[in-house]
């Protein structure tokens, strides 16, 4: 997961792990949520790119989210 400002400016990635839940194995299907704490007052986007893999074969697929305000 990517997260950018607003405007487009890069800000940081998140990447998945088993820690913070992003991470599973064995699954018809998973779901979590991550909170990522930036500055007051900016508004932030995430891009959010998503595998899976069944049989050797991976497929991909990237949203980007809705643009929110840091409280």
């Amino acid at each position: 997961m990517k997260i950018y400002k607003s405007g487009g400016d890069y800000v940081t990635t998140i990447y998945a792990t088993n820690l913070n839940g992003f991470k599973a194995s064995g699954t018809m299907s998973h779901r979590n949520s991550y909170t990522y704490t930036g500055t007051s007052g900016t508004s932030y986007y995430a891009e959010v790119t998503v595998f899976a893999t069944i049989d050797g074969v991976t497929d991909s697929r990237t949203v980007t989210t809705n643009t929110v305000k840091a409280p």
